[in-house]
């Protein structure tokens, strides 16, 4: 396996290569991948929508690649080693570590499900009790957003589209703020 590293030039519109890693450098990308998903993943048990895999660890959204690179980065050269470009640390990790992935913002996990799952499975080695409470707390969360999610596609149901129906309203636009005496629902989703 010889991959570049990020010192390589252009000409004729290839690459060439002026210094490959070395085993022990594709090592430590490796396994500075294992460890940052080992500690801020979240594997989900069961098969995860959008992935064939079902060992998939999903990162956190807030994480980009270049931010893990940048932690890659000062960590490698803080323990005296030169750090793999950030092209060339891509490559290995969709070559090498491809079933640790970002979540994407399409993801339907809320924070608080996304702790509960992974306390769920962290909890392997920890007594029945333990392991009946974490699961406990997410069923509630989950039976929560159940109850939120109705009371809101009630809402929607019942009085926004209502209140759009009555005022004749075709199409959002520009209006002066409170220029009409009504309700409405805005929802945001602020994780995407």
């Amino acid at each position: 396996m010889n991959f570049a590293h990020e010192n390589e030039t252009k000409a004729g519109g290839r690459h060439l290569n002026t210094r490959a890693l070395s085993f022990e450098d594709i090592q430590r990308i490796v396994t500075f991948l294992i460890n940052f998903a080992e500690q801020h993943a979240l594997v989900l048990l069961g098969r995860v929508p959008g992935f064939k895999r079902d060992d998939v660890k999903l990162l956190p959204s807030s994480e980009t690649k270049a931010s893990i690179w940048r932690k890659y980065s000062k960590t490698t050269k803080d323990e005296g080693h030169t750090a793999a470009g950030v092209t060339t640390f891509k490559s290995i990790w969709k070559s090498l570590c491809f079933h640790i992935v970002k979540t994407k913002p399409m993801s339907d996990l809320c924070f608080e499900c996304q702790k509960n799952n992974y306390a769920v499975y962290k909890s392997a080695n920890l007594s029945d009790s333990d392991k009946s409470s974490r699961l406990k707390k997410q069923e509630i969360h989950l039976m929560t957003v159940t109850r939120e999610r109705s009371v809101y596609q009630e809402e929607m149901e019942s009085s926004s589209k209502e209140t759009v129906r009555s005022l004749g309203i075709n199409e959002l636009g520009q209006n002066k703020p409170c220029s009409r005496e009504m309700h409405m629902h805005y929802s945001l989703d602020f994780a995407q």
